[in-house]
């Protein structure tokens, strides 16, 4: 099983469709620039960071320009190993002070509200929003 698999086993949750997401950005923190954000930043969409932690906050002043505080981030260390996973929840606000000292490499960071939310239970429902979002009729 692969590290992405694993960190959205422990999360519990299924990155895409959640809410309305249209997409999940799977990168390294290097790739990240303003521009990528401010392209993407409409379409709330969930960017999982690979390898991220020596930057964390340095990541975080980033979005923090094109997402609000609020943004939900999920951070799974070690995923899929048993006795070692770890995972830490917060926000933009505030997930740099529930991390701490923590910098451990083998992590995986998630930023987006796929990280909180209920995913689509059924093809229909995820037909529905697209339907609303796309104007083919009025709820």
């Amino acid at each position: 099983m692969n590290s992405l698999c694993a960190a959205n086993a422990a999360i519990g949750k299924s990155i895409i469709p959640a809410y309305d997401s249209q997409f999940v950005v799977l990168t390294a923190p290097f790739l990240i620039s303003d521009t990528m954000l401010e392209s993407i930043a409409p379409f709330s969409p969930t960017v999982i960071v690979y390898m991220g932690m020596e930057i964390l906050g340095d990541l975080v002043r980033k979005f923090k320009r094109y997402f609000s505080g609020h943004t939900p981030v999920a951070i799974v260390c070690h995923a899929g190993f048993e006795g070692k996973e770890k995972i830490i929840r917060g926000s933009l606000d505030n997930i740099c002070d529930k991390v701490g000292s923590n910098k451990d490499f083998m992590c995986l960071i998630y930023i987006g509200r796929a990280v909180v939310g209920k995913p689509f239970t059924t093809f229909q429902e995820g037909l529905s929003i697209y339907l609303r979002r796309n104007e083919f009729f009025d709820e």
